[in-house]
C-alpha cells in the first residue's frame, strides 16, 4: 500500500493523469474537426493506450486508498473510463465481438448523448478533484483560491 500511495502522490502521476484526462476530454471533437479520415487507426490505437493508462490508475489508486472503492469519485472515474472504452480500437472495429451487428448496436448505445453528457461530467468532476493536488504540488496552497474556482466551475 505504502509504493500505491507514493505513486498516486507523485506530481508526475498526478499532473501525467491530468494531461490525459485533458486529451480524453477534448481530442474527440478535435479530431473529427481536424484530422483526416486516414488517422482514426492511430488515433483508436492511442486511445486504446489511454484505456489501459486509466484502468492501471485506477487499480493503483483503489490499492492505495481502500476506502476509494464504491465512493463517488471511484463511481465517476469508472464511468469515465467507459466513455474513454467508446473510443477505442476494440469497439469501433468490434473484430473481438462475435458479429458486426452487435459491435455497431453497442457502438450506437455508447454513443447516446446521455451517455456523452454524463461521461464528460465525469471528467470534468476528475479535473476538478484534480485541483487542490496540483496547487500542492507546486507550493500554491491558497485555500481560498481554491474554493473560488470551485464554487465559478460548479456555478457554470
Amino acid at each position: 500500500k505504502l509504493w500505491a500511495r507514493k505513486i498516486v502522490n507523485h506530481w508526475i502521476f498526478t499532473g501525467g493523469f491530468l494531461l490525459l484526462t485533458l486529451y480524453t476530454l477534448f481530442s474527440s471533437d478535435l479530431i473529427m474537426i481536424f484530422a483526416s479520415k486516414d488517422l482514426d487507426p492511430f488515433f483508436l490505437v492511442l486511445n486504446t493506450i489511454v484505456f489501459f493508462l486509466f484502468v492501471v490508475e485506477l487499480t493503483v489508486v483503489v490499492f492505495a486508498n481502500s476506502r476509494y472503492l464504491f465512493t463517488v469519485p471511484f463511481c465517476l472515474d469508472t464511468i469515465s473510463l467507459f466513455s474513454v472504452f467508446q473510443d477505442t480500437y476494440f469497439l469501433r472495429n468490434g473484430d473481438w465481438l462475435e458479429g458486426n451487428d452487435q459491435a455497431s448496436r453497442l457502438s450506437r448505445m455508447a454513443r447516446t448523448s446521455k451517455m456523452t453528457r454524463l461521461a464528460r461530467i465525469a471528467r470534468v468532476a476528475r479535473i476538478t478533484k484534480l485541483i487542490p493536488k496540483l496547487m500542492r504540488v507546486f507550493r500554491k496552497q491558497n485555500a481560498s483560491l481554491a474554493k473560488k474556482l470551485l464554487r465559478r466551475r460548479m456555478w457554470r
